[in-house]
């Protein structure tokens, strides 16, 4: 996933490792929302009291896509600092 392109091209200077590794984080962070958010409309669709559960996974599910836009955003951001040669490594790295 996302996660994985993040650590795949944070290869480099300390700058891009550290977005990678948060990016990589952000992806973790959104898919464990995701699991908690889908439990808890679990429990509304199967009959249980609908108001805690519906709040909680709208409350996961805010997050998540905030986390999930930063996960997607991460490899692009990484892949530009890399074909421009501000990433550490630059186009030494083969891209």
């Amino acid at each position: 996933g996302g996660g994985g392109w993040c650590l795949v091209l944070s290869r480099g200077g300390r700058l891009t490792q550290r977005i990678g590794l948060a990016g990589a984080v952000a992806a973790a962070g959104a898919g464990a929302l995701d699991t908690v958010e889908n439990m808890a409309l679990a429990h509304v669709i199967l009959g249980g009291a609908a108001r805690p559960w519906a709040t909680l996974a709208t409350a996961c599910a805010v997050p998540k896509f905030a986390l999930a836009g930063l996960a997607v955003l991460v490899p692009v951001v990484l892949l530009i600092l890399r074909v421009s040669g501000r990433g550490g490594e630059g186009r030494a790295a083969g891209l």
